[in-house]
């Protein structure tokens, strides 16, 4: 079998190989890379006819990296012993990576497999070769990082003077300026299509949901297609930034220390000249539907599934049961597992058992009407204690961002020691306020938590029609239903029930539970045990 010699072409845009008429480059595309690799061949090679060429070539591929189809597969034939030489135009070919080149030469090395770079008329027969090979992709290295970080420079620059958000495009709501490419103004027209997405999205129990009434009513996309959930996303993500006028830079720096970085790498956020283009009641609506949406996500399974008791099912030591699925020969089962021990609960009985004592409490008039009375009273007080702590909080910002700013303009150039002093201190103040941020954000979620929906919180009325048609609610809100009247279930050490209506305690006979094994038998347990019913006696009220 002959061996080969692998031609290896690439270059990373489609445009970087055709000219503006769409005609093949002289020096840019594929196949004139190929020709110049294998005329070079012929005259360095005597005996070129002993072998097979392989030409592979990799299109709109980066040479930062190595995950490119063609470059695995040459890769590939060289560990499998049947090449005899590489051959590209171009270092940069091959890798802009020194890293990445020395992986290369070093495989190459270890299949004695001879590499060959036409265009600086070098292989790794010599020593010398080899050398300048590896001066010559340090220098490629280089100037592929310099070029990044000016392209981010430049990026950071045209955001903060002008308002210009790099690889921006159009969505509902706002076109591309007819004089400035990169800026964006309102669209009254498409304006009126977002307002109608998020209404209908705000009257929707899910964004799946959102997107079917969306598709119903034929609402279309800017581009006149139709509206996809990650358009939704964008659009979503959006009310937090462009629809509030608002971008930023350097996201992925947002938690480092900001002195620390220099002026194009610092995390910002900045006004865009186009300003708000929606209401701020519509925007905090979204928003405040986002936060709570997140907060369900987190209570639910992975397939969506809603655990009712995924916040206020604990054990004695306090330790929480969170839902979980579990999957046997016989199918899916849920449970209730608990974090530290592992401890499981069957799902729906535990789920039976609370709803069916939640109706029998709260069945009598005068006990619901107490109970209800007790819950909203409770959550009043927690939200104003909670609101003077915010304001309390707000003031301390500040407090600091004022603090960080007299120290920001205070820094020296000139007195190492000085600026070093400064440069501690206001890391400290950075630190402080992200603290004081970090709680903010903790105890608003809070709040929005007690909050569940206005309708719930404000309409007594509507409690009672919700508890006779507790059949037809959906689970996110039966689920808000059942964390308004019940502080906690309780499992205790002998296997007890105690399920706390606003510190009224009514106990269950033994809960009967198994650990969580390694290996699952056909109802979802673990092997060598059972999980048994819940309750071998219900006690109802």
């Amino acid at each position: 079998m002959k061996k080969k010699i692998i031609i290896y072409t690439r270059f990373s845009t489609i445009g970087q190989g055709i000219d503006s008429l769409g005609r093949l480059k002289e020096d840019h595309s594929g196949k004139v890379q190929a020709d110049r690799c294998l005329a070079h061949l012929k005259h360095v090679v005597s005996n070129i006819d002993e072998y097979e060429m392989v030409i592979l070539e990799d299109i709109a591929c980066s040479g930062s990296n190595t995950k490119r189809p063609s470059y695995k597969k040459m890769e590939a034939l060289i560990k499998s012993g049947a090449v005899k030489a590489v051959t590209t135009t171009e270092l940069s070919r091959i890798s802009r990576s020194t890293i990445d080149f020395f992986k290369f030469i070093e495989l190459c090395e270890l299949y004695g497999v001879q590499v060959i770079i036409v265009g600086q008329n070098l292989d790794t027969k010599s020593a010398q070769g080899k050398m300048l090979m590896t001066i010559m992709i340090s220098f490629a290295q280089m100037e592929r990082e310099q070029t990044i970080e000016r392209q981010k420079h430049n990026n950071y620059s045209r955001l903060i003077k002008d308002g210009k958000i790099n690889g921006g495009t159009e969505i509902l709501g706002l076109k591309t300026h007819e004089k400035k490419s990169g800026v964006f103004v309102k669209d009254d027209k498409t304006l009126k299509v977002l307002v109608k997405v998020l209404n209908i999205y705000l009257d929707s129990l899910t964004r799946s949901e959102a997107i079917n009434k969306i598709a119903d009513l034929g609402i279309k996309n800017i581009n006149g297609k139709k509206i996809t959930l990650s358009v939704l996303d964008n659009i979503l993500k959006n009310c937090h930034w462009r629809y509030k006028g608002k971008w930023y830079a350097n996201l992925e720096n947002k938690d480092k220390d900001q002195s620390s970085l220099r002026d194009f790498e610092r995390y910002t956020i900045v006004e865009l000249p186009h300003g708000q283009i929606l209401s701020d009641v519509l925007i905090k609506k979204v928003l405040e539907k986002q936060k709570l949406d997140s907060t369900n996500l987190r209570q639910t399974g992975s397939n969506g599934y809603v655990y009712l008791l995924s916040s206020i099912l604990f054990d004695e030591k306090g330790d929480p049961f969170k839902g979980e699925a579990a999957h046997g020969k016989g199918g899916s089962y849920r449970y209730y597992r608990n974090t530290k021990t592992g401890d499981r609960l069957k799902v729906n009985e535990i789920d039976s058992l609370v709803m069916t004592t939640l109706r029998s409490y709260i069945a009598n008039d005068n006990v619901f009407q107490e109970s209800l009375d007790l819950a909203l009273n409770k959550s009043d007080t927690t939200k104003s204690d909670l609101q003077i702590e915010l304001s309390s909080i707000d003031g301390k910002l500040r407090s600091v961002s004022n603090k960080e700013e007299k120290l920001r303009s205070s820094l020296l150039d000139d007195d190492a020691d000085l600026t070093s002093w400064f440069k501690e201190e206001i890391k400290k103040v950075v630190q402080e306020k992200k603290q004081l941020e970090l709680r903010k954000v903790s105890i608003q979620e809070y709040i929005r938590k007690l909050d569940f929906d206005d309708e719930i919180v404000n309409k007594r009325n509507k409690y009672r029609t919700e508890l006779e048609n507790l059949a037809h609610l959906k689970k996110s809100q039966l689920r808000n239903f059942v964390e308004l009247m019940i502080d906690k279930v309780i499992v205790k050490k002998n296997n007890e029930i105690e399920i706390r209506f606003l510190g009224e305690k009514l106990n269950f006979e033994p809960v009967l539970k198994s650990k969580k094994g390694s290996e699952l038998n056909e109802n979802g347990g673990s092997e060598g045990t059972r999980t048994l019913g819940l309750l071998r006696d219900r006690q109802t009220l």
